[in-house]
């Protein structure tokens, strides 16, 4: 009985310190800003280098493409289309209105996606962690709550999803779609083929979703190889091969020439800034290389250690965590739109964490978790805000998934371990230890 209420009690101020941490930042990065103490007014502040129209990626990367497609032409006429083709197909209900109320649509589904990303987040992050038996999970829902609309909050009222909003970003879809081949995966694992689709939607979104075919590999073994080469083919050649070849040959071309500015927060830009910095200054260089390997250095760290623990939907959301900052730093554009990705995955560790920390009692998740909430001030925050040396989000990404390793690291073997059972008596650790 003493051990249930330790376990109350730690469960409950974990997750008040997280909820204030959120607030925290949202009073730092949305609300203070607003005001101008020079001039003693409220006024929006400078956030980004915005265009007219608003929601320009949309209009030229989607909305018109999908025209192109019911014309039968090739999106890729149009420089500005540099998606897969299903993209476009998968754009073309967006033509039953005028384009403006169609951005309209968009920013209602871009506020409700996000939202729903950070809640099935929590709920993936709810159904692998083990429960307590005595206390089953009823405990647990002040925490699930908080965590659900604090990530939230911090993510609808920041810079990076006002910047979505400002180019018509959908970065938010493919991660959504990435969440639920997850969700499959967790909860009927011999669905192989509903996996492939949702994994292979959210790749033919976005690219960088492919990193998670990985999971489905580890799951599935080899099996899994043909259902994931046919269903790739069939959405590559969707509306046509012609248009499958142009968009291998298009992405190729933009791979190689980013585009270099403070607010494209990928290795390639973050490189090259701390390379003329350098070769100003000194005379010295980096090995651009060396930007791209660091975060895939800690992925595959974190990977070999999960694979030696063998697969467990527990290690599956863990890899999940690894790979969603990869997919922010790796692809040579990055802008800072794309953002929004990391809130599933924060809302993930912050639930983690919480609980690891009213299971253990061990004040190292209390620190991981202020680490977090610290690197999440910079991750949020405009980069007219920051110093220029601050500016770039590549840097504090690259630390976020550094704390996701040790979370990885952090989580005890005998909560990831597929030969134990599902439930385990957190609390008894703690007596244990």
């Amino acid at each position: 009985m003493q051990l249930t209420k330790t376990y109350e009690i730690r469960l409950k101020w974990a997750g008040r310190a997280a909820g204030a941490a959120l607030l925290f930042v949202i009073l730092l990065n949305a609300m203070l800003p607003l005001i101008n103490l020079k001039l003693g007014i409220i006024e929006l502040p400078y956030l980004l280098p915005a265009i007219t129209p608003s929601g320009v990626d949309f209009r030229k990367g989607l909305y018109y493409p999908a025209k192109a497609v019911l014309s039968g032409e090739s999106p890729y006429l149009s420089p500005a289309y540099i998606y897969p083709p299903f993209a476009a197909v998968f754009s073309i209900p967006f033509r039953l209105f005028t384009v403006q109320r169609a951005y309209y649509i968009l920013v209602a589904l871009l506020f409700l996606f996000n939202f729903a990303s950070v809640f099935l987040s929590v709920q993936i992050a709810e159904s692998v962690f083990p429960k307590n038996r005595e206390n089953s999970s009823f405990e647990r829902g002040g925490l699930f709550y908080s965590v659900i609309w604090g990530v939230s909050a911090l993510t609808l009222s920041t810079y990076g999803f006002i910047f979505s909003v400002e180019r018509g970003n959908v970065d938010i879809f493919p991660i959504f779609f990435s969440l639920l081949g997850l969700w499959v995966l967790i909860k009927k694992p011999g669905w192989l083929w509903p996996q492939v689709l949702l994994v292979t939607i959210a790749t033919h979104l976005k690219i960088y979703p492919a990193v998670l075919f990985v999971l489905l590999l580890c799951k599935h073994g080899w099996k899994s190889l043909l259902p994931i080469f046919l269903v790739n083919i069939l959405l590559l050649f969707i509306s046509g091969p012609a248009n499958g070849i142009n968009f291998i040959r298009v992405i190729i071309q933009y791979s190689n020439n980013p585009y270099i500015a403070v607010f494209n927060h990928s290795a390639a830009s973050f490189g090259s800034f701390v390379n003329n910095h350098l070769i100003n200054s000194f005379g010295l260089m980096i090995p651009p290389i060396l930007f791209v390997l660091a975060p895939v250095s800690i992925w595959v760290v974190g990977a070999y250690v999960l694979w030696k623990r063998k697969y467990s939907p527990m290690n599956a959301v863990l890899l999940f965590l690894l790979s969603v900052p990869l997919m922010n730093l790796i692809p040579s554009t990055s802008h800072d739109y794309k953002l929004v990705i990391l809130s599933s995955v924060v809302a993930i560790c912050v639930y983690f964490l919480c609980l690891g920390f009213a299971g253990t009692g061990k004040w190292r998740y209390i620190l991981l978790l202020a680490a977090l909430m610290g690197v999440m001030y910079y991750i949020t925050r405009s980069y007219t805000m920051l110093p220029t040396m601050l500016a770039s989000k590549y840097p504090f990404i690259l630390m976020m998934q550094g704390i996701f390793l040790l979370t990885v690291l952090s989580t005890p073997a005998s909560l990831t371990n597929p030969d134990l059972e599902s439930t385990i008596e957190l609390n008894s650790q703690a007596d244990a230890s």
